[in-house]
């Protein structure tokens, strides 16, 4: 592919603003980065689904690791290094979802390769030397979930439209919202 300077003339000044707001502050200060570091539980994964939490009202948030792509090193970040970590134009999707639900999800459905996610508002301990994986759910603060309940669970439309399997575990009767993320 090759540039074409009439095109690159219109996109300049574009280019220039996106700089500018690439470049504003957010206006706090980290006292440590937030990573992507082990196995399981990623500080910048308990960042995101802790926010995504407080402003959806949800129960429960979970959000893909694949889609968590960057670490949030700056201590003093800017607008672009947010938008580093996660450049997505998703929907926040909400669906109303039991514990057998959230199980089968985090199971992998019977996927040979279950998709791992960032969680909030639960522990999930996952076993993937069986397939399905078997999974244990208990709330935050450790107590059994309610079995007939259905919890509130916000995640993002790419993992409710076939991104991330959510729905494979759909039923007809799961109530389903959406807004901009």
């Amino acid at each position: 592919v090759q540039r074409d300077a009439r095109i690159d003339a219109i996109l300049e000044p574009f280019r220039e603003k996106v700089a500018v707001l690439k470049s504003q502050p957010l206006g706090v200060k980290l006292a440590a980065p937030f990573t992507k570091a082990g196995d399981g539980e990623w500080t910048i994964g308990d960042l995101l689904t802790d926010a995504l939490r407080d402003a959806s009202g949800a129960d429960i948030v979970l959000l893909n690791n694949g889609g968590i792509r960057a670490e949030l090193r700056a201590l003093v970040p800017a607008y672009g290094d947010l938008f580093e970590v996660y450049p997505f134009d998703n929907f926040q999707a909400t669906a109303r979802l039991t514990p057998a639900h959230l199980r089968a999800l985090l199971s992998g459905n019977g996927s040979d390769h279950p998709a791992t996610y960032q969680v909030s508002g639960i522990r999930a301990v996952v076993d993937l030397t069986v397939m399905p994986a078997a999974v244990t759910l208990t709330s935050a603060d450790g107590r059994p979930l309610d079995e007939s309940r259905r919890y509130l669970v916000a995640t993002s439309d790419f993992l409710v439209a076939e991104g991330g399997g959510l729905s494979k575990i759909f039923t007809p009767d799961t109530e389903f919202g959406s807004r901009f993320l």
